[in-house]
Parts: C-alpha cells; structure tokens; sequence
C-alpha cells in the first residue's frame, strides 16, 4: 500500500516547523504543475491549473494525427468525466471550443508541414493532421484558416 508521505509531525507539534512543511508542500505541487504545463496551438504556455484542461491539450497534442479524436472520445475513454461538462470547462478554460481549438493546431501542424518538405504530398498532409483522406475537405478548412488553399500555400516563396 502507498500513502504517498513526505513528513510526519509528532505531537505536540511546533506551530513553525508545520507551517515550513507545508511551505515546502505548495511549493513541490507547484513545481509538478509546471512540469505538466501544456501549449497552445502558437506554442505558447497554457495559464491553466485544472488538470483536465491540461490533460486534454497534451492528449489532443499526442493524437492529433487521429483522426477520430473527439471530445466525446476523450471524456468517455480518457478522462472518465460527462462531456458537456468538459465542454464548457474547456471554453472557460481557453476561451475557445474544443473543435475549433483541434481544427486550428491541425492547420498550424499543417503549415508547418508544408513549409518544412514541399515534396508531400496534400493526401499526405491531411492524413498527417488527422483529416484522414477527405482531402477536398482539409482543402477547404485550410483555406478558411489561411486565406489560400494548401497547394498555393505550398507553392509561396
């Protein structure tokens, strides 16, 4: 059995050394939390100290190339928590909704892509982004996002 202890006081106890272990405690908790820190889909930090919405970015971040991932999904496999509530705790959280904020990190994985081998295929790409090989449609999300579609992307200086 694991209780996860980090220290134990005897009674009686000294009013300073109980309020220094519990110091050392925010601070080690602190310390897990940054180490957990999700991104964004510029890359940048997430401000979040809800654990769900971290997790839920780093799993959409390490499966972003399924292209089954859902909330749904990931509230009923993942998480274990009702999706509605996930729903609106995510657009509290990061000021976006879940769809839009998968469909915005698969474009910019998606320029990115195109920018770094110009030799891949648009099938390939849309595979790769987790818009699976629906290949007119990724087109036309792309060029919502970006203003132009994936082969003029690809082929701009």
């Amino acid at each position: 059995m694991q209780y996860n202890v980090h220290h134990y006081l005897l009674k009686p106890y000294d009013r300073k050394e109980l309020t220094d272990i519990i110091d050392k405690m925010k601070a080690k908790l602190k310390a897990g939390r940054r180490q957990r820190q999700a991104v964004d889909e510029k890359g940048s930090p997430i401000e979040s100290d809800n654990k769900w919405i971290v997790e839920m970015v780093d799993y959409v971040q390490k499966n972003i190339a399924n292209s089954e991932l859902s909330l749904k999904k990931l509230a009923k496999e993942v998480l274990f928590v009702n999706e509605g509530y996930l729903s609106r705790l995510f657009n509290r959280e990061m000021g976006v909704s879940f769809p839009k904020y998968v469909t915005r990190l698969r474009i910019e994985l998606a320029k990115q892509l195109l920018e770094q081998d110009s030799a891949m295929k648009i099938y390939e790409i849309s595979e790769r982004t987790g818009f699976g090989s629906n290949t007119r449609y990724f087109s036309q999300v792309f060029k919502y996002y970006t203003g132009s579609n994936p082969t003029d992307y690809k082929a701009r200086p």
